[in-house]
């Protein structure tokens, strides 16, 4: 058992990763079937928010800079 001692940090350091894609993993199929049973489109929903924000910050004016959407 002592030869291996040191190689459990460096599976621990490979186990890390792994654990945190397969909780986006699931996270993601969570989402993925709400929206099935709902019946909604991810696609339009995604294009919603991407409007949403393109009006919320205008590229010319937000690009490059942290400030809040209602001080640019």
């Amino acid at each position: 058992m002592k030869k291996y001692r040191s190689f459990y940090p460096f599976l621990a350091r490979r186990l890390r990763p792994l654990r945190w894609e397969m909780n986006c993993a699931c996270y993601l199929l969570d989402s993925q079937n709400l929206l099935d049973k709902l019946e909604l489109d991810v696609d339009e929903i995604v294009n919603m928010k991407m409007t949403q924000n393109e009006a919320k910050y205008p590229v010319d004016k937000a690009k490059g800079r942290s400030d809040k959407y209602d001080k640019l």
